[in-house]
């Protein structure tokens, strides 16, 4: 049977955290020796890897956030898109859109969770 994406990264998060010391190129490598797989799907592995990698440290970020400025998350999501936009270039107007925009969106959510009595 097939392997599918999915039971090969399970493997790869089950190997890194029975190994958090171990690098995870080398894991990696196992893995994509193990599984047989492609260049193009060790590839894929890397990408998914910095992908968790990248929304655990958003995520981190956000907790230290919260914790140190007892602020909410929507004031970090404001600024980090301001950040971003910031480094993309933007505009002052084209930021005030895009926070207007969010605080839409954040108006609209709000609005469902409180209509869903959550």
């Amino acid at each position: 049977m097939a392997n599918t994406f999915d039971d090969i990264l399970n493997s790869l998060l089950e190997s890194y955290e029975s190994n958090p010391g171990k690098n995870v190129d080398e894991l990696i490598a196992e893995k994509a020796k193990e599984f047989q797989i492609s260049e193009e799907s060790k590839k894929l592995l890397k990408e998914t890897n910095e992908s968790i990698d990248a929304f655990d440290k958003k995520y981190n970020e956000l907790v230290k956030f919260k914790a140190e400025y007892v602020k909410g998350t929507e004031t970090w999501i404001r600024g980090q898109l301001l950040n971003a936009a910031s480094e993309h270039g933007c505009t002052e107007e084209e930021q005030e859109l895009l926070l207007k925009k969010a605080a839409d969106t954040f108006e609209k959510l709000n609005q469902e969770h409180y209509e869903k009595g959550e």
